[in-house]
């Protein structure tokens, strides 16, 4: 396993080797800022990117797909479209307050990802109490958003606030509880410590059944954490618009918006660090060559494919008899030693006691209904993830896209080679239209073969515009002198354009 504190350490022996100690420190405190931010920008980038692609693929979607090689600018071209948007100040808000609170959550955003060991060697922040200083700097963000919402003098801001600062404020016990399980199990609050103590084994499969409800704990209260779904009641859009960042706009919005997904990664990668090993590979004890396999994949490889972890489990339901009343009992006598239904006192408690084990008993039976329901949604949702994705790329496709034969474009009247159509001026189409699209104009003429008067057409006037496509005039029309075809572009400047004359 490559040990990333000997190019550290080569760079400060070459820095102190021509400038004096403390610019040297300086300057290397420098590069780690700028490192830090440059790798935050980069995992906001993949986290967006990711989510757009995930959530199109459970939806049938393809995603993202016109700037750059399958969407893969889309994400950047966002960010600057986000850079020169007007950054707008509400009128009657706090000024100061208002402008500060981004920078507030994104910087609780950037120490806490600064906390996170990526590979061996690669700790920025790593001091003996890393997982308390991780857990007070994300905890600064609350600040952050409170002040957001209330500085922004909107009523929904202020609610949606107040909504996420309870709920991050109560589900930060659970997460921090989970941790103290895996900080009891290694004795150290320091990341890098509680990484080298898993290189026998990970400490969700050697920490037995706490550390494996500690893990199932982390996962639900840090994604009730970071305000995602189904704990998105903070971002409600029904009633809140958008939740505490209402009011902001451009790169005000943007940090926000930033700050969020970067907060998922750094839950996961805090997941990944005190329960999967972090960056330590996975090794079995007495296979050695097995071992020495897994060290040749560099750390930062098991880091980042340990975020995405997942676990289930299902429980058989329990349930309670209700405690019976003895056929003897009288409400109306009341015995000395007993209750006023003439129960004993120990027969009360007991039966207080039975109502207590059927009240958790029903609890837990409603926990594990919901989790069912929960898996029971993730199936259906996983299957569609691999089905086939109907989204056709047009207009690159324009010269393959064929669409289905049912499909109602534009009416046409088809015309033979000679130039003629089927057409008899009848006017049932335009006696069946029911928004009044089809105008047509006749004259009267002598049949040369017969001699009698008959109706030609001069004009079939057909408005695009007005067109529903209820297919009325195509089955009104006696000889199939009209048709729609599958034409789908019908794009134009002004309207009078939409009326087309068909005979010609």
């Amino acid at each position: 396993m490559f040990d990333f504190s000997i190019v550290t350490s080569w760079v400060h022996e070459l820095l102190t080797s021509f400038m004096p100690l403390g610019l040297a420190i300086f300057i290397e405190c420098v590069i780690v800022g700028l490192c830090i931010l440059l790798m935050y920008v980069v995992v906001a980038i993949l986290m967006i990117f990711m989510e757009r692609k995930v959530c199109a693929a459970f939806q049938c979607r393809l995603g993202p797909m016109r700037v750059g090689p399958w969407g893969t600018l889309q994400v950047f071209a966002d960010v600057f479209k986000m850079l020169t948007k007007e950054i707008i100040t509400i009128r009657r808000s706090d000024k100061f307050l208002y402008n500060l609170a981004p920078y507030i959550v994104i910087l609780a955003s950037v120490l806490a990802f600064s906390c996170l060991p990526f590979n061996k060697g690669m700790e920025i922040l790593d001091f003996n109490v890393g997982v308390f200083f991780m857990m007070a700097a994300s905890s600064i963000g609350i600040v952050g958003i409170l002040l957001a919402g209330w500085s922004s003098n909107n009523k929904y801001s202020l609610i949606g606030a107040m909504r996420s600062g309870a709920q991050m404020i109560s589900y930060e016990l659970s997460i921090g509880l989970s941790i103290l399980t895996i900080i009891v199990l290694t004795d150290t609050m320091q990341f890098s410590e509680i990484v080298a103590r898993q290189a026998d084994g990970w400490f969700i499969f050697k920490g037995h059944i706490p550390a494996m409800i500690a893990f199932v704990i982390y996962l639900i209260a840090g994604n009730a954490e970071v305000n995602r779904g189904p704990f998105d009641l903070p971002e409600a859009e029904s009633e809140l618009t958008a939740g505490y960042h209402t009011e902001y706009s451009g790169m005000h919005f943007g940090l926000f918006y930033v700050a969020e997904f970067v907060n998922l990664f750094i839950i996961a990668g805090v997941a990944s660090t005190i329960f999967l090993g972090g960056w330590m590979p996975l090794h079995i004890s007495g296979w050695e060559g097995f071992n020495t396999v897994m060290d040749y994949i560099p750390g930062f490889v098991w880091f980042f494919g340990k975020t995405l972890r997942h676990l289930a489990a299902d429980v058989d339901q329990m349930d309670l008899p209700a405690p019976a009343r003895g056929p003897d009992s009288d409400a109306g006598v009341e015995i000395p030693g007993t209750d006023r239904t003439g129960q004993s006192a120990a027969d009360g408690r007991h039966r207080r006691i039975q109502t207590a084990f059927l009240s958790m008993a029903n609890y837990i039976q409603g926990l594990f209904h919901g989790i069912r329901t929960l898996l029971t949604g993730l199936k259906v949702t996983g299957k569609e993830f691999v089905t086939p994705k109907i989204t056709e790329q047009y207009p690159e496709n324009r010269a393959t896209l064929k669409m289905n034969e049912r499909f109602c474009g534009t009416l046409t009247m088809p015309h033979d080679a000679e130039g003629k159509n089927k057409c008899v001026a009848c006017g049932l189409c335009q006696a069946a239209c029911p928004n009044g699209t089809i105008k047509i104009t006749t004259e009267t003429v002598t049949d040369e073969e017969t001699g009698k008067p008959r109706r030609r057409l001069v004009k079939y006037e057909y408005d695009l515009g007005a067109c529903m496509f209820c297919h009325l005039c195509v089955n009104a029309c006696p000889h199939d002198a009209i048709r729609f075809d599958t034409a789908f572009e019908h794009a134009v400047y002004t309207r009078d354009k939409l009326v087309k004359t068909l005979n010609k």
